[in-house]
């Protein structure tokens, strides 16, 4: 098989995974969310599971207070000494699901795009991309403005950027 066509199946292989990565975590962070609250609302449940308000009446910015953590660290400080309190999924979920979920866009962009190859420009794609998802699901009302869900999201496209370094310095030794 020749090194041009190799190339062409490593593309369309990467160009699946990061489609399906991308449907997967709009599926995961927003549409998931609006599906809940949906439900709930046709089988009679009250209240939002992700989203804390007085009434859904609450103006935008009543609602952004309600549900806003602005200090750095401070839930995932919570929820790391309440370990007793809250279930270990819970925990998983907010502190290593929030790596976990953008991980694959810190690696998959600089493969994909020369672009993303410099640091700081996957730094920012990831840092607004991550903002617009928290910043949806508080217009939504389907979840929290969280600064550590955003601190750890940009952690972990950082994680997968180190990885895309490591697959692009060994292909470059594969194709000498």
């Amino acid at each position: 098989m020749s090194q041009q066509l190799k190339h062409k199946i490593y593309r369309i292989v990467l160009w699946l995974i990061f489609i399906s990565f991308l449907l997967l975590s709009s599926f995961l962070l927003i549409f998931e969310r609006i599906i809940v609250r949906i439900n709930d609302y046709f089988n009679g449940i009250e209240g939002n599971r992700y989203h804390t308000t007085v009434s859904d009446d609450a103006s935008l910015v009543e609602s952004f207070w309600d549900n806003a953590n602005l200090i750095p660290f401070s839930n995932t400080y919570h929820y790391l000494t309440g370990s007793d309190y809250f279930p270990l999924v819970v925990i998983f979920n907010n502190i290593i699901g929030n790596i976990l979920v953008i991980l694959p866009l810190g690696l998959l962009l600089p493969l994909l795009f020369e672009t993303y190859r410099k640091f700081s420009k996957l730094v920012v794609t990831v840092t607004v991309l991550t903002v617009l998802v928290e910043v949806t699901q508080i217009t939504l009302r389907i979840g929290q403005f969280d600064v550590d869900d955003i601190i750890l999201n940009v952690v972990g496209g950082v994680i997968g950027y180190l990885f895309s370094r490591v697959v692009l310095f060994v292909n470059s030794k594969l194709q000498m």
